[in-house]
């Protein structure tokens, strides 16, 4: 029965190209590795990081959209492209600020933020207004925290240290061993700070047929850039802060905020999408969920190409319909158009190539 669905389980025509664009970045990477692998801390690094992306995956299990590929087209993104832009406005901006303190705690940590936060912004809402794809709230987390991911990575690989300051440094550190714990203040570092505004811009995007939806992303990204800001100057001055910075470590709660912030976040995040998700469901009549022994079923011994495949296509399907559920939920509140369900309908026969007859 799965090849019936064949025709919902393509998201854009261009998906070729998107792979082979991966495929060259990651192919890039592998050359590169050993210059990576070169820092003494690199593979704590990754290993550090891959901890926090595995135990975000599996509790977004039930209400992501994306697929891993596109998780690992951004990291990759973080690595290459957000670490060489913030290069590049880094060189442009010294000059202008004669390479002082200033630059660390205001400059520096404006002009990353923003930088990291594009590339999630831009798939979020292009996604959803080119392709008719509703994405999650989960979604923008762990896009966000595949380019911070990315980003500190390759920022760490050249200074020869490490994101964080392990598993035990703080009572966060078990969930966050990338907090960077200096001076008696918790850091979140680069992924956290890009995954709390990925978050937002996640519930943005759901979110935005509400005039003050955007307050969200903006107030997040503006808690990111105060705290990495005051991270930077209690990194390179210690605990003696002028009065400025000293108010705004203690708005912050020494650093604390944007970490209670991400935890709770991240538990909203998939109570709103589960919460969607459900409304959508009882309501669909078209598009039944696949069941988990039919998938279990495709992994099991014997595994072949063919299982293979067909688990894939189940995969998207069921990204496909929570999608398609996620933009039911939106427009239930519109009442200018037809039954929200029927045009989940619509936008799941409008993201798919029709099949081949």
């Amino acid at each position: 029965m799965y090849r019936s669905w064949l025709h919902l389980t393509r998201l854009m025509n261009g998906k070729p190209a998107g792979l082979a664009a991966l495929a060259l970045a990651a192919f890039v990477f592998l050359l590169q590795l050993p210059t990576f692998l070169s820092s003494p801390k690199a593979m704590l690094d990754l290993v550090e990081m891959g901890y926090v992306c595995a135990w975000l995956m599996l509790v977004t299990t039930l209400t992501r959209t994306i697929s891993v590929s596109t998780l690992v087209a951004f990291w990759l993104v973080g690595v290459y492209a957000v670490f060489t832009a913030t290069l590049v406005v880094g060189q442009l901006i010294i000059p202008l600020t004669g390479n002082t303190i200033a630059f660390s705690t205001i400059v520096a940590s404006i002009t990353e933020e923003m930088i990291k936060a594009a590339p999630v912004a831009g798939f979020l809402f292009l996604v959803v207004r080119r392709n008719g794809w509703q994405t999650s709230v989960s979604d923008g987390l762990l896009l966000g925290y595949a380019v911070g991911a990315g980003f500190a990575f390759h920022e760490d690989a050249i200074k020869r240290v490490t994101s964080g300051s392990g598993w035990t440094a703080t009572s966060w550190s078990a969930l966050f061993p990338t907090l960077l714990y200096q001076s008696g203040r918790p850091t979140l570092g680069h992924d956290g700070w890009t995954a709390l505004v990925g978050l937002a811009l996640g519930l943005t995007t759901l979110l935005r047929h509400r005039p003050r939806a955007r307050l969200i992303a903006l107030a997040a990204l503006a808690i990111v850039i105060a705290d990495h800001g005051t991270a930077n100057w209690i990194g390179r001055q210690g605990r003696h802060l002028p009065a400025l910075i000293g108010a705004a470590n203690e708005l912050l709660l020494n650093g604390h905020l944007a970490i209670l912030l991400l935890a709770t976040g991240i538990t909203t995040a998939i109570l709103l999408d589960l919460r969607a998700l459900r409304w959508a469901a009882v309501r669909d009549r078209w598009f039944p969920p696949l069941r988990m022994s039919d998938l279990v079923q495709l992994i099991r011994r014997p595994i072949t190409l063919e299982k293979l495949r067909v688990l894939g296509m189940a995969l998207d399907y069921i990204r496909h319909r929570r999608a398609a559920h996620f933009g039911a939920w939106r427009w239930r509140h519109q009442t200018a158009v037809r039954d929200p369900m029927e045009n989940m309908v619509t936008a799941l026969q409008t993201l798919a190539p029709q099949p081949n007859r």
